[in-house]
């Protein structure tokens, strides 16, 4: 049996509009394109019950003003960056105002912290939005990719889209979509622990409001793990002889799971990588990545595979070992 681990490669290959700066298209067509000019600062408007809520384009343009700032103009490393949000510049005007009145001064920090920790929220959902808009309608199989995956063996899918279900007719009791679905909650983030660096020091009692308001965009892995356990209790009761990764990144926080998955299989486990990683040097970063988690020697790493060039002749499947 084979553990295929999906990565977003796999959807690309099927051209599906799925990279970030997708998303980022999503955002100029819904919010409008030219945000040259307008300020970052995150806006809340009080709702009929009393609530705030985000005023969405401010939200839309703080993810907008940051990667453009962070020298990103493809948005690759979009969840990354996440953990990079500038939050001091959503204090800039709140540092002078009331100096001569501290707690007048405090409320309005209490204020602005809270606005910003109520639009954090909101690029989580905008980014869910934007799933709900990708079309699988007319997306057709790889031939000679749908006669090598069955329903036999397991997928750990990082990937929002039911490609493998609706397209290849993978049962959905083999597919784990470990970071959600369309139509579900979908997990999005990045991976930094560290405090957030802020420079605004003299707020003192609000470093841990900073750090708090960042850590609303940190992906929720052992969550996501614990809530898909039964499908890493099958993978550890299932003969698991080899691992395949098709367009899978290896992002250092979802290597958490490779961690857990790895664990489960037994001894002599293959794997195989695509032919675009091989052509590309990934492959390079993606062994030393195995062999760092891989503590107990239980992938044949020296012995790896070559599988499939589905990223550019679909019609092309090479199989060698190197």
């Amino acid at each position: 049996m084979k553990l295929y681990i999906i990565g977003n490669g796999f959807d690309l290959a099927h051209h599906i509009p799925t990279r970030y700066i997708n998303f980022k298209e999503y955002l100029s067509d819904i919010y409008g394109g030219d945000f040259e000019g307008r300020d970052s600062i995150l806006e809340t408007t009080m709702t009929q019950d009393g609530d705030n809520k985000a005023v969405v384009d401010t939200v839309a343009d703080l993810i907008r003003y940051t990667m453009s700032n962070l020298d990103d103009p493809n948005w690759n490393n979009f969840e990354d960056n996440l953990a990079r949000i500038d939050f001091d510049s959503q204090f800039d005007f709140v540092g002078t105002e009331d100096e001569n009145h501290p707690s007048r001064q405090y409320d309005n920090i209490e204020d602005r912290l809270e606005a910003v920790k109520t639009g954090l929220y909101e690029i989580k959902t905008l980014f869910a939005e934007w799933v709900e808009t990708i079309d699988i309608s007319k997306v057709k199989p790889i031939e000679r990719l749908s006669k090598e995956i069955t329903s036999q063996d397991l997928f750990l899918n990082f990937n929002y889209t039911e490609t493998l279900e609706d397209v290849y007719k993978i049962n959905t009791n083999s597919v784990c979509h470990i970071h959600g679905k369309m139509g579900s909650d979908i997990v999005v983030g990045h991976g930094d622990d560290n405090p957030y660096a802020t420079s605004l020091h003299y707020y003192g009692t609000f470093d841990y409001g900073f750090d708090f308001a960042k850590s609303i965009l940190r992906k929720n892995v052992d969550k996501a793990y614990k809530e898909n356990k039964g499908f890493f209790d099958k993978v550890g009761e299932s003969s698991i002889s080899q691992f395949v990764f098709y367009g899978f990144s290896f992002s250092s926080i979802d290597t958490f799971y490779l961690n857990k998955v790895i664990e489960l299989v037994r001894p002599n486990c293959k794997v195989a990588f695509t032919n675009y990683d091989f052509i590309n040097d990934n492959i390079i970063h993606f062994l030393a990545t195995l062999k760092k988690i891989d503590t107990d020697n239980k992938l044949l790493l020296e012995k790896y595979e070559i599988v499939f060039n589905w990223s550019y002749r679909a019609e092309n499947i090479v199989l060698y070992s190197i």
